[in-house]
């Protein structure tokens, strides 16, 4: 044992005092310093979680973090998808859609004689519609289901069916989210094929819906749609006005007239099952392949010399947006919309579609 002179151990003595006050003094200053730290972090988190919720989420916790991430990328259509579509909305489209009990036309079977309450005497439809459309279109997809999905169970005992129809996604991202999308709803088409515009998507659809469709026997009568995505079609309208005509070599739509007769225009149209079939077992000419995919069917109908048994042409309840200042299709212009439309055209933007919305699902009424 070491043995200490009394003035060594006073000095021990002082040094261990020294010590413990200094060591309480550090311990003291610690305990300040993180509760000081702990009223910034929680005043912080305060001023975020009160403007930015989500922010809040994303700093609590890895677990958090990622399942915001997976929310807002793959299930949320596009990040603030309305306000980048309606910061400059043209006073045209503040109003509502012009609208009168009767349209300023007559429709197809008008002209021949048949009302439009008499279409309801005939026979009832199936339709297949393909809505053409691209991978990265998320919040036009669902307008357009809403609406479609609600027709559905309204229509009197015809029955339409549809899927988004398009071309392979270009990005890992896109895929994901896109087998997400069907995974909640079921109703995408995707080619096998590189998304294009009219580069042969036309064909790979008509190829698809021949391999699809054809050769049912139930599905003889079937008839088969082709529809842009800025298009907003009336179901029960279509089925009402299909009712009447025979399904035999049946080329439906909105004729744009040619030297030497005329194309159903892409905005929709139809096509019966015998020419489905006819598309399926012929090795179409390479060159009647890429071209806008509306004149390319009318091309292979006129190459084929088939039958041109039911060719309509409905120019009358298919038409352009009557707000529509685009002067690229003023041959579809028409000065207002009237109850019996079947479809209308060249709704590119979000606050395009609230106009078809008060129009046809609101309680604003057709007046002469």
């Amino acid at each position: 044992m070491i043995s200490y002179s009394p003035q060594t151990h006073s000095i021990l003595e002082y040094n261990k005092a020294r010590g413990v006050a200094i060591r309480t003094f550090l311990f003291y200053a610690l305990v300040t310093f993180v509760f000081i730290g702990m009223l910034c972090i929680a005043y912080n988190e305060y001023s975020l979680l009160d403007s930015n919720p989500q922010t809040i989420r994303q700093n609590c916790s890895s677990e958090s973090l990622t399942l915001t991430i997976n929310t807002t990328t793959t299930v949320s259509p596009i990040k603030q998808p309305v306000l980048s579509d309606t910061l400059d909305i043209p006073e045209i489209y503040k109003i509502p859609i012009p609208r009168k009990a009767h349209m300023p036309c007559q429709s197809y079977h008008e002209i021949n004689g048949i009302s439009f309450d008499q279409l309801w005497e005939y026979p009832p439809v199936s339709v297949f519609i393909g809505i053409f459309t691209i991978a990265t279109k998320f919040e036009r997809r669902q307008v357009i289901r809403d609406l479609y999905r609600a027709q559905q169970k309204t229509l009197i005992d015809d029955r339409v069916e549809y899927r988004f129809i398009m071309g392979k996604p270009d990005s890992p991202h896109l895929q994901l989210r896109l087998e997400i999308e069907q995974e909640a709803y079921g109703d995408l088409l995707i080619l096998n094929i590189t998304e294009n515009l009219n580069k042969g998507k036309g064909h790979a659809y008509w190829k698809w819906a021949a391999k699809t469709f054809a050769g049912i026997p139930e599905n003889k009568s079937l008839l088969i749609a082709k529809a842009d995505d800025d298009v907003f079609i009336h179901f029960q309208n279509l089925a009402l006005n299909l009712r009447p005509l025979a399904p035999e070599y049946l080329y439906y739509g909105h004729e744009r007239k040619k030297k030497g007769g005329g194309w159903r225009t892409g905005l929709m149209f139809i096509l019966s099952m015998d020419y489905i079939e006819w598309i399926g077992k012929t090795e179409i000419p390479k060159r009647f392949i890429k071209g806008p995919e509306d004149v390319r069917v009318w091309d292979w109908l006129r190459w084929g010399n088939l039958p041109k048994t039911t060719w309509v042409n409905e120019d009358c309840l298919l038409y352009q947006d009557p707000r529509s200042t685009e002067k690229r299709h003023s041959w579809l212009h028409k000065d207002y919309a009237g109850p019996q439309t079947i479809g209308m055209h060249g709704l590119k933007k979000s606050f395009m579609w609230d106009g078809v919305i008060d129009l046809f699902f609101g309680k604003n009424q057709f007046t002469d």
